[in-house]
Protein backbone atom coordinates (compact mmCIF):
# COMPACT_ATOMS: atom_id res chain seq x y z
CA UNK A 1 0.00 0.00 0.00
CA UNK A 2 2.89 2.37 0.83
CA UNK A 3 6.13 1.76 -1.05
CA UNK A 4 9.36 3.65 -1.54
CA UNK A 5 10.61 3.44 -5.12
CA UNK A 6 13.57 4.99 -6.92
CA UNK A 7 11.22 7.64 -8.28
CA UNK A 8 9.46 8.45 -5.00
CA UNK A 9 6.67 7.25 -2.75
CA UNK A 10 3.84 5.23 -4.28
CA UNK A 11 0.57 4.90 -2.38
CA UNK A 12 -1.80 2.29 -3.79
CA UNK A 13 -5.10 0.84 -2.67
CA UNK A 14 -8.40 2.44 -1.80
CA UNK A 15 -9.05 5.27 0.61
CA UNK A 16 -10.86 2.78 2.85
CA UNK A 17 -7.69 0.65 3.05
CA UNK A 18 -5.72 3.68 4.23
CA UNK A 19 -8.47 4.45 6.72
CA UNK A 20 -8.18 0.90 8.06
CA UNK A 21 -4.44 1.42 8.46
CA UNK A 22 -5.18 4.61 10.40
CA UNK A 23 -7.69 2.79 12.63
CA UNK A 24 -5.19 -0.01 13.30
CA UNK A 25 -2.51 2.50 14.27
CA UNK A 26 -4.88 4.29 16.64
CA UNK A 27 -5.87 1.00 18.29
CA UNK A 28 -2.56 -0.85 18.57
CA UNK A 29 0.04 1.96 18.25
CA UNK A 30 1.75 0.36 15.25
CA UNK A 31 1.12 -0.91 11.72
CA UNK A 32 3.09 -3.23 9.48
CA UNK A 33 4.05 -1.97 6.02
CA UNK A 34 4.91 -5.01 3.86
CA UNK A 35 7.01 -4.37 0.76
CA UNK A 36 7.86 -0.87 1.95
CA UNK A 37 11.04 -0.87 -0.16
CA UNK A 38 10.65 -1.93 -3.78
CA UNK A 39 12.79 -5.04 -4.49
CA UNK A 40 15.37 -3.39 -6.76
CA UNK A 41 15.81 -0.51 -4.34
CA UNK A 42 16.15 -2.96 -1.46
CA UNK A 43 18.88 -4.90 -3.27
CA UNK A 44 20.82 -1.71 -4.02
CA UNK A 45 20.69 -0.58 -0.41
CA UNK A 46 21.60 -4.03 0.93
CA UNK A 47 24.64 -4.09 -1.37
CA UNK A 48 25.74 -0.66 -0.13
CA UNK A 49 25.24 -1.75 3.49
CA UNK A 50 27.28 -4.92 2.89
CA UNK A 51 30.29 -2.83 1.84
CA UNK A 52 29.77 -0.05 4.39
CA UNK A 53 31.83 0.79 7.46
CA UNK A 54 30.17 0.65 10.87
CA UNK A 55 31.14 2.21 14.18
CA UNK A 56 30.11 1.34 17.73
CA UNK A 57 27.27 3.33 19.26
CA UNK A 58 26.35 3.41 22.95
CA UNK A 59 23.00 4.85 24.07
CA UNK A 60 22.80 6.42 27.52
CA UNK A 61 19.85 7.24 29.74
CA UNK A 62 19.53 10.95 30.44
CA UNK A 63 20.69 10.46 34.05
CA UNK A 64 23.71 8.46 32.89
CA UNK A 65 25.22 11.65 31.47
CA UNK A 66 25.50 13.28 34.90
CA UNK A 67 28.49 13.05 37.28
CA UNK A 68 26.24 11.37 39.86
CA UNK A 69 26.08 8.19 37.76
CA UNK A 70 29.42 7.93 35.95
CA UNK A 71 29.38 4.12 35.91
CA UNK A 72 25.73 3.59 35.00
CA UNK A 73 25.17 0.93 32.35
CA UNK A 74 24.00 2.06 28.90
CA UNK A 75 20.52 1.02 27.81
CA UNK A 76 21.66 -0.07 24.37
CA UNK A 77 24.77 -0.97 22.43
CA UNK A 78 24.97 -1.53 18.67
CA UNK A 79 26.84 -0.35 15.58
CA UNK A 80 25.74 2.36 13.17
CA UNK A 81 26.65 2.76 9.51
CA UNK A 82 28.99 5.59 8.58
CA UNK A 83 27.68 8.11 6.06
CA UNK A 84 27.62 6.81 2.48
CA UNK A 85 25.48 6.92 -0.67
CA UNK A 86 22.82 4.57 0.69
CA UNK A 87 22.44 6.62 3.89
CA UNK A 88 22.09 9.83 1.91
CA UNK A 89 19.61 8.27 -0.49
CA UNK A 90 17.41 7.00 2.32
CA UNK A 91 17.63 9.91 4.70
CA UNK A 92 17.71 12.91 2.37
CA UNK A 93 15.62 11.87 -0.64
CA UNK A 94 13.48 8.78 -0.11
CA UNK A 95 12.26 9.30 3.46
CA UNK A 96 12.07 13.10 3.33
CA UNK A 97 9.38 12.96 0.67
CA UNK A 98 6.24 15.10 0.59
CA UNK A 99 3.92 12.25 -0.47
CA UNK A 100 5.29 10.00 2.26
CA UNK A 101 4.84 12.78 4.83
CA UNK A 102 1.21 13.30 3.83
CA UNK A 103 0.53 9.58 4.07
CA UNK A 104 2.23 9.12 7.44
CA UNK A 105 0.47 12.21 8.72
CA UNK A 106 -2.87 10.66 7.80
CA UNK A 107 -2.09 7.20 9.22
CA UNK A 108 -0.75 8.53 12.53
CA UNK A 109 -3.29 11.38 12.84
CA UNK A 110 -0.38 13.77 13.40
CA UNK A 111 -0.97 17.49 13.01
CA UNK A 112 2.12 17.77 10.82
CA UNK A 113 5.11 15.78 9.62
CA UNK A 114 7.94 18.17 8.84
CA UNK A 115 11.02 15.98 8.44
CA UNK A 116 12.52 12.53 8.88
CA UNK A 117 15.76 11.65 10.66
CA UNK A 118 17.16 8.12 10.48
CA UNK A 119 20.18 5.87 10.39
CA UNK A 120 21.20 2.33 9.48
CA UNK A 121 22.20 0.31 12.51
CA UNK A 122 22.94 -3.30 13.35
CA UNK A 123 22.49 -5.50 16.41
CA UNK A 124 24.98 -8.36 16.15
CA UNK A 125 24.75 -11.11 18.80
CA UNK A 126 28.38 -12.03 18.14
CA UNK A 127 29.44 -8.72 19.73
CA UNK A 128 27.01 -8.71 22.63
CA UNK A 129 24.77 -5.95 21.27
CA UNK A 130 21.46 -5.34 23.03
CA UNK A 131 18.55 -2.94 23.48
CA UNK A 132 16.48 -1.92 26.53
CA UNK A 133 13.18 -0.16 27.18
CA UNK A 134 13.03 3.49 26.11
CA UNK A 135 10.52 5.95 24.61
CA UNK A 136 12.35 8.14 22.01
CA UNK A 137 10.35 11.15 23.23
CA UNK A 138 11.77 14.56 22.33
CA UNK A 139 13.02 16.48 19.31
CA UNK A 140 9.44 16.84 17.99
CA UNK A 141 9.24 13.10 17.22
CA UNK A 142 5.76 11.89 16.28
CA UNK A 143 6.31 8.33 15.04
CA UNK A 144 9.15 5.90 14.47
CA UNK A 145 9.79 3.42 11.66
CA UNK A 146 12.02 0.37 11.38
CA UNK A 147 12.82 -1.07 7.92
CA UNK A 148 14.38 -4.52 7.74
CA UNK A 149 17.59 -4.48 5.64
CA UNK A 150 19.02 -7.78 6.90
CA UNK A 151 20.76 -9.88 4.26
CA UNK A 152 19.98 -13.15 6.09
CA UNK A 153 17.21 -14.30 8.44
CA UNK A 154 17.87 -13.59 12.11
CA UNK A 155 16.43 -15.05 15.30
CA UNK A 156 14.75 -12.91 17.94
CA UNK A 157 15.04 -9.17 17.44
CA UNK A 158 11.31 -8.57 17.88
CA UNK A 159 9.98 -5.05 18.45
CA UNK A 160 8.10 -4.96 21.75
CA UNK A 161 5.81 -2.14 22.89
CA UNK A 162 4.67 -1.71 26.50
CA UNK A 163 2.66 0.61 28.73
CA UNK A 164 5.21 2.95 30.32
CA UNK A 165 3.26 3.27 33.58
CA UNK A 166 2.41 -0.37 34.23
CA UNK A 167 5.10 -2.23 32.29
CA UNK A 168 2.45 -4.35 30.57
CA UNK A 169 3.63 -5.52 27.15
CA UNK A 170 1.01 -4.46 24.62
CA UNK A 171 2.49 -5.87 21.42
CA UNK A 172 5.22 -8.17 20.10
CA UNK A 173 5.87 -7.13 16.51
CA UNK A 174 8.19 -9.37 14.48
CA UNK A 175 9.46 -8.03 11.15
CA UNK A 176 11.39 -10.93 9.57
CA UNK A 177 11.15 -10.01 5.87
CA UNK A 178 13.73 -7.71 4.27
CA UNK A 179 12.11 -4.63 2.76
CA UNK A 180 9.16 -4.68 5.16
CA UNK A 181 8.68 -1.92 7.74
CA UNK A 182 6.94 -1.30 11.04
CA UNK A 183 5.59 2.17 11.82
CA UNK A 184 4.94 2.81 15.53
CA UNK A 185 3.90 5.59 17.85
CA UNK A 186 6.29 7.76 19.90
CA UNK A 187 4.63 8.78 23.17
CA UNK A 188 5.57 9.28 26.83
CA UNK A 189 2.83 6.74 27.59
CA UNK A 190 4.67 4.03 25.65
CA UNK A 191 8.08 2.40 25.69
CA UNK A 192 9.64 0.00 23.23
CA UNK A 193 12.69 -2.18 22.77
CA UNK A 194 14.12 -4.81 20.43
CA UNK A 195 14.26 -8.23 22.10
CA UNK A 196 17.52 -10.16 22.20
CA UNK A 197 18.93 -11.15 18.81
CA UNK A 198 20.18 -14.73 18.88
CA UNK A 199 22.04 -17.07 16.54
CA UNK A 200 24.69 -16.22 13.98
CA UNK A 201 22.95 -13.56 11.86
CA UNK A 202 22.75 -9.87 12.82
CA UNK A 203 19.64 -7.71 12.63
CA UNK A 204 20.23 -4.75 10.31
CA UNK A 205 17.61 -2.01 9.93
CA UNK A 206 17.13 1.53 8.76
CA UNK A 207 15.30 3.23 11.61
CA UNK A 208 14.35 6.75 12.53
CA UNK A 209 11.66 9.24 13.35
CA UNK A 210 9.04 11.32 11.60
CA UNK A 211 9.15 14.72 13.32
CA UNK A 212 6.84 17.72 13.32
CA UNK A 213 9.82 20.12 13.27
CA UNK A 214 11.83 21.36 11.45
CA UNK A 215 10.06 21.48 8.10
CA UNK A 216 12.20 19.88 5.41
CA UNK A 217 12.94 22.17 2.43
CA UNK A 218 12.62 19.82 -0.54
CA UNK A 219 13.64 22.38 -3.18
CA UNK A 220 16.80 23.38 -1.32
CA UNK A 221 17.76 19.74 -0.77
CA UNK A 222 17.39 18.85 -4.44
CA UNK A 223 19.12 22.00 -5.71
CA UNK A 224 21.83 21.97 -3.06
CA UNK A 225 20.88 25.50 -2.02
Amino acid sequence: MIQLTRSGTVVSGSSSALATLRDDFARQHYVRLPGFLEPRLLRFIQSAVEHAEFEERVHLHAHDKTPSAPDAAPWARDVTMKANLAQGLLDLLLMNDAVLFETIQFVTAAERIGCFDGTVYRIDPAFGHYDSWHDDVGHSRVAAISINLSAAPFSGGVLQIRNAATGQILSDVPNPCAGDAVLFRVSPRLQHRVSKVEGASPRTVFAGWFCSEPVFDFRSAVSGG
